[in-house]
C-alpha cells in the first residue's frame, strides 16, 4: 500500500483533532474550583499549559524525526535512556496511563448520558460505564477499521459545541459587569495552581501529534509549523469556550451543577431542544475520546513486542498473540473500572480533604517522563549545527520550566498520593524487565 503523504493544512487539522478532547467539557468546574471562580486565572492557566504543550511538542519532535520504527513515546524513551527506561515508560503507559483514561472517559460519557436522560442514579452510571467500555473494546478489537473511521465523526462532534457555546457566550453574554466579575469573582477553598492538572488533562494526547512526522511532506520544516499553529488554534478554542461558558452560566453555577452545566449552557443559547442536541454532541465527543484511547491502548502491547521490550510468548501465532494482548488490556480496564466504582460509591479514600480523581493519577509522572525527554534531547543534538542546537536548547528549557510549573501545581491536591501510586506501578515493571532480559 502506498504510504500516505500529508500536506501542511492536513497536518494542522490532525494536530487540532488529536489534542482537542472531551476533557475540556468535564474539567471546567474543577478548574473554577481551583482558581476560586476567577475566570481570568483559568484563562491564564490555559495559556501556561498551552505554552508547555507547544514547546514540549517542538522539543520532542526531534525524537520523531529519528524514530524510524514510529513507536512514539516508547521509542523516544529508548533513544533517551535505553531499553530499561523505555520498558518502564511503556509498562506505565500500558498498565497505568491508557486504562485509567479509558475508564475515566467511559465514566464521564455515562454521566452525560444520565444528564441527557435526567436519571440521577449511581447504578445507572455504573451500568452505562460498563456498556461504553465493552462496546469500545469490541469495536476496536473486532472492527479496528470501523473504529478508525469513526474518529472523523468524533472530531467534528468535539469542536461544534466548543465553538457554538464559546462564540455565543463571548459575543452575546459578555458585558461590562461580567468582565469585572471575571477578574474579581472568588469562591472559597481553591488552590489556583492545582487548576493546571485539570487543564493538562484537557490538553492530554499532545505527544501523539509528533508521530505524524513520517507521513508529512517536508516534515522537518512543516511539523514544527503545524505544531505551532495547531497549538495556537487549540489554546484559542479552549480559552474561547471556557470564557464563553462562564459568561452564559456563571462560575458559581458551573461549580454547583458539575458536569451537568453543559446542558444548562446549551439551553440558554439554543433552548431546551438545542440543549439536548448539544449534550448529545458532548456524549459523542466523549465516546470519540474513549474510542481513540481504546484504539491506541490495544496497540501498546504490540508496540512493546515489536520493539523487543516484551517477549511474544506465542511466537509466530498472531491470532493467539493478539487475543492474549486483548485480554491483558481488558484486565487492566476491569481493574480500574472496579477502582472507579469504589471511588464513586465512596468506599475508598474517604478521609481525603479533596476526592481522589482517577483522571489525575497518570498526569504527574507523565510530565516527569517528558522532562527527561526534554533534557536528553540536547545530548542527542550534539552533532547538529550550532543554530539547531541552540534552538533545541531554548525550546527544551521553556518546555522543562512549564512542565515543572505544572507538576508544582498538581502536587497541591493529592499530588503526593498520585505520585506514590504511579511510581509503585512503574517500579513493579522492573522485575518483569529483568526476568525477560535474563532469559
Amino acid at each position: 500500500m502506498e504510504k500516505q503523504s500529508y500536506n501542511f493544512a492536513t497536518a494542522i487539522s490532525m494536530v487540532v483533532g488529536v489534542v482537542i478532547g472531551s476533557g475540556i467539557f468535564f474539567k471546567a468546574d474543577d478548574i473554577l474550583i481551583a482558581v476560586n471562580g476567577n475566570v481570568m486565572l483559568g484563562v491564564i492557566g490555559f495559556l501556561v499549559v498551552g505554552l508547555g504543550v507547544l514547546f514540549g511538542a517542538l522539543a520532542i519532535s526531534y525524537y520523531s524525526f529519528k524514530d524510524k520504527e514510529h513507536t512514539g513515546i516508547i521509542g523516544y524513551s529508548r533513544m533517551a535512556l535505553g531499553s530499561k527506561f523505555a520498558f518502564v515508560v511503556g509498562w506505565f503507559t500500558m498498565l497505568g496511563y491508557f486504562p485509567t483514561f479509558v475508564v475515566v472517559l467511559a465514566t464521564v460519557g455515562a454521566i452525560y448520558m444520565s444528564v441527557l436522560l435526567n436519571i440521577d442514579s449511581k447504578l445507572f452510571i455504573s451500568i452505562a460505564t460498563a456498556i461504553l467500555l465493552a462496546s469500545s473494546l469490541i469495536i476496536n478489537y473486532k472492527y479496528p477499521k470501523v473504529g478508525g473511521k469513526l474518529q472523523v465523526v468524533f472530531t467534528v462532534a468535539k469542536i461544534i459545541p466548543l465553538i457554538i457555546i464559546g462564540l455565543i457566550g463571548t459575543l452575546f453574554f459578555t458585558d461590562a459587569a461580567s468582565i469585572e466579575t471575571v477578574a474579581t469573582n472568588t469562591l472559597t477553598g481553591g488552590k489556583p495552581f492545582s487548576a493546571l492538572i485539570a487543564i493538562a488533562f484537557a490538553f492530554d494526547g499532545w505527544i501523539v501529534t509528533t508521530n505524524i512526522s513520517s507521513e508529512l511532506q517536508d516534515s522537518e520544516k512543516n511539523l514544527p509549523r503545524a505544531l505551532a499553529l495547531g497549538s495556537v488554534a487549540i489554546v484559542a478554542i479552549y480559552c474561547l469556550y471556557f470564557f464563553g461558558v462562564t459568561q452564559i452560566v456563571g462560575p458559581e453555577e458551573i461549580v454547583r451543577l458539575g458536569d451537568g452545566y453543559t446542558e444548562v449552557a446549551a439551553q440558554a443559547v439554543l433552548g431546551p431542544i438545542g440543549g439536548k442536541i448539544i449534550t448529545m454532541f458532548v456524549i459523542i465527543s466523549v465516546y470519540g475520546g474513549l474510542n481513540g484511547m481504546t484504539l491506541a491502548f490495544l496497540r501498546i502491547p504490540r508496540t512493546m513486542i515489536e520493539t523487543g521490550l516484551m517477549k511474544n510468548i506465542y511466537g509466530n501465532d498472531q491470532e493467539k498473540s493478539s487475543h492474549n494482548m486483548f485480554l491483558l488490556c481488558t484486565a487492566a480496564i476491569v481493574f480500574y473500572f472496579i477502582f472507579q466504582q469504589l471511588l464513586n460509591y465512596e468506599l475508598i479514600f474517604t478521609k481525603l480533604s479533596v476526592p481522589f480523581d482517577l483522571s489525575n493519577l497518570p498526569i504527574i509522572i507523565n510530565y516527569i517522563f517528558y522532562i527527561v525527554l526534554f533534557i536528553i534531547v540536547n545530548r542527542l543534538t550534539k552533532q547538529e549545527t550550532t543554530a539547531k542546537r541552540l534552538y533545541y536548547l531554548f525550546i527544551s528549557l521553556i518546555a522543562t520550566i512549564t512542565a515543572v510549573v505544572i507538576i508544582m501545581g498538581t502536587v497541591q491536591v493529592n499530588g503526593l498520593l498520585y505520585i506514590l501510586c504511579s511510581v509503585i506501578l512503574a517500579i513493579c515493571g522492573i522485575p518483569f524487565y529483568k526476568r525477560q532480559t535474563a532469559q
